[in-house]
């Protein structure tokens, strides 16, 4: 069964959440999925001295995961994850 899922939200100080998920069979053998989340927040201090912001966060990462299942007897599972 494949599948896709976009999620987004947004609130104050500038801050914005973004998911991506899909994924599904490739073939008999093989299955194979992505994940992905950006973030942001723009901060909500400022810095009276030098009119900066402060508390600003921005993240990104991903996953994929590839399956392969070639019998019932043997299965494999391979992933790769990145964040920032």
């Amino acid at each position: 069964q494949s599948w896709l899922r976009v999620i987004g939200g947004g609130g104050n100080y500038g801050q914005y959440v973004g998911n991506l998920s899909f994924g599904g069979p490739i073939n008999d053998a093989w299955a194979a999925s992505f994940t992905g989340q950006v973030t942001n927040k723009d901060g909500q201090y400022v810095n009276r001295l030098t009119g900066r912001k402060r508390g600003k966060e921005e993240s990104i990462a991903a996953r994929t995961r590839v399956v392969f299942t070639p019998n019932d007897t043997f299965k494999a599972t391979f992933i790769a994850s990145y964040s920032d």
